[in-house]
Parts: structure tokens; C-alpha cells; sequence
């Protein structure tokens, strides 16, 4: 993967997502960028792994130091990251909107409800018995 110096210039917001740390047990990472941000400018992307903010190394830092330590940079922030040589897709969205692309509608549309053996015997028929009944002779058990 090559590694990449990315400066972000003017104070914040960035206008990217930050991922992973330490406590995550992942590495630091963006997971979305928003269009037209200064982050986008300067030519971060989605998937970019950070090993560095502003000089400061990025292995071993929780998700919460890495917050601040973004935070502390002012006016200017140089990321050190690591690139994969394929680039990771991700849906366009906009922060003003607040769309969210991975959500879904998975409510499905009522369907009839049918209980187990409503669908026999729809049209009643009589009971018939087929013949007539065989008559069974009385045998005596037992007997004197």
C-alpha cells in the first residue's frame, strides 16, 4: 500500500468520519467524506488508513485521542495514510441532508393470514358410510 502525506487546510469542520482506534481493535480510518468538504479537497478518501496526525503516530491510540489530537491541529492537518491500490466504493451522500444510504424500508405488506387447515374441506360434503355395516356376532367368554 503506498503511503500518502495529505494536508487538510482551513480550521474545522474537515468534513470526514473517523474509525476504529485501539479500543476498537481496528485501525484508524475514514469511512466517509463529505462532498465538496475540505477533506475532499485535499484529496482524502474513503478507506484511507491514518498512521499519523500531524507527526504524531496513530498505532496505539484510542478512538478518543485520535478525536483530539484531530481536533488539536488548528488551522492545517497533515495525515500520513495508507492507501489500498483499490479503491473502496462508496454511496455519494451530503451531511446537510443527512442521508443515510444504507438504510432500508424492510416492512413488508400485510398478507392474509391463513391457519394451518383452513384451506381443506372449503366446500362441505356429507359423511357417507360406504355398504352396509358389518354386524359382528356376540361370542361368549368365559362361559359356563
Amino acid at each position: 500500500m503506498p503511503q500518502l502525506v495529505v494536508c487538510v487546510r482551513g480550521p474545522a469542520p474537515w468534513g470526514f468520519r473517523l474509525v476504529g482506534g485501539k479500543d476498537f481493535e481496528q485501525p484508524l480510518s475514514i469511512s466517509r467524506i463529505t462532498l465538496g468538504s475540505k477533506a475532499e479537497v485535499a484529496g482524502l478518501c474513503v478507506g484511507d488508513i491514518i498512521l499519523t496526525i500531524d507527526g504524531v503516530q496513530t498505532e496505539g491510540m484510542t478512538h478518543l485521542q485520535a478525536q483530539n489530537t484531530i481536533k488539536a491541529c488548528g488551522d492545517e492537518m497533515a495525515l500520513l495514510i495508507n492507501r489500498s491500490e483499490s479503491r473502496i466504493w462508496s454511496p455519494l451522500t451530503k451531511e446537510e441532508g443527512k442521508q443515510h444510504p444504507y438504510k432500508m424500508n424492510l416492512a413488508s405488506d400485510p398478507e392474509e393470514l391463513m391457519h394451518i387447515g383452513s384451506a381443506h374441506n372449503r366446500s362441505a360434503r356429507p359423511f357417507t358410510v360406504p355398504g352396509p355395516a358389518p354386524q359382528l356376532a356376540p361370542t361368549r367368554y368365559n362361559g359356563p
